[in-house]
């Protein structure tokens, strides 16, 4: 529950403008890395701070471990995707009847210069 919280922000934060730092890659690969581009910290807001500190550190320690696991398995997956020639990572939204179209996995855009995966 609480590890979902973290990685919806953390999430919320790869795909949008990141007003402080530098934005969060997409394949950051653990929660350690987050703090290269912002104060991960304050995602441990989500852990409730109503319990006692050797609680509340052995719930965190839980919790980052679930989400170091995640984002590992989705740096992972990104990594194996194919990528247009211009070096970015993407994948086919097959949509219907075949009917899809190519997603950058790097910021989830549609539009890039026509190449082999967006034309």
């Amino acid at each position: 529950m609480y590890a979902d919280r973290i990685m919806s922000e953390i999430h919320d934060d790869m795909a949008g403008p990141f007003p402080w730092g530098k934005q969060i890659p997409r394949d950051v690969g653990s929660f350690s890395n987050v703090h290269d581009y912002c104060d991960a910290n304050g995602y441990l807001d989500a852990i409730p701070g109503d319990i006692s500190s050797d609680a509340w550190n052995d719930l965190a320690n839980a919790v980052l471990d679930e989400c170091d696991r995640r984002l590992a398995s989705e740096a992972l997956a990104l990594d194996s995707g194919e990528r247009c020639r211009y070096g970015r990572l993407a994948r086919f939204n097959g949509g219907s009847r075949g009917r899809g179209h190519w997603i950058h996995l790097d910021d989830g855009s549609h539009q890039c210069e026509p190449c082999q995966f967006c034309k």
